[in-house]
């Protein structure tokens, strides 16, 4: 009896909780700034070699062999020679023919080089004239320098002379007065020491 009335005691608690459980609705918690958690941060591996070492392409060699014979020496070119033009022909002169006279045709020429050549000595004599005469002038400029800067020499040496002849008799006069004065103050110290009341 006992164990029953406890039963019964569970049963009714158990009802009880679960009468209230239902009249109770469950609220979810409001959501709060706080909750919101950052990203979390990944770290990635980046492969950087393409940016650091320089990207050749790979090439792809071949290997060929080959064979060429000896060249010959060419030739030498031979000197141009231009097409023949025309109909070749040919005549004979003889002297008897007297075609031109040498004595006559040789004249003009001969005129030429005989006037070039006495016009050229011309102008070398003149040449050799007008250097004659600068040289003499030159040498007549020189000489006269030469006698100029003797004059100005001599008159150096004279205005020195002076200078020396003016220097020694301004000591001498200057000699002359300071002896002049000595002998003026022995005098006056010779008549001071005879009267001395004098000098009083």
């Amino acid at each position: 009896m006992g164990a029953s009335t406890m039963a019964g005691g569970f049963g009714g608690a158990s009802g009880t909780m679960g009468d209230t459980g239902r009249r109770t609705k469950l609220r979810p918690p409001k959501p709060s700034i706080y909750d919101v958690k950052p990203p979390t941060r990944e770290h990635v591996e980046v492969d950087v070699t393409p940016f650091l070492v320089e990207q050749v392409p790979e090439t792809t060699t071949t290997e060929i062999t080959t064979q060429t014979d000896l060249f010959r020496r060419r030739p030498d070119t031979p000197d141009y020679v231009p097409k023949k033009t025309g109909i070749d022909v040919a005549t004979q002169i003889d002297a008897r023919d007297n075609l031109f006279s040498f004595d006559r045709e040789v004249e003009p020429i001969l005129e030429v080089i005989v006037s070039k050549t006495l016009e050229q000595a011309l102008l070398e004599v003149c040449e050799e004239g007008e250097l004659a005469e600068i040289e003499l002038r030159k040498q007549d400029l020189e000489e006269g320098k030469r006698r100029e800067v003797a004059a100005l020499r001599k008159m150096e040496e004279a205005e020195q002379q002076k200078y020396l002849a003016k220097e020694k008799a301004r000591k001498v006069e200057v000699e002359r007065v300071r002896h002049e004065n000595v002998l003026r103050e022995k005098v006056a110290a010779l008549a001071a020491a005879r009267n001395p009341s004098r000098v009083v």
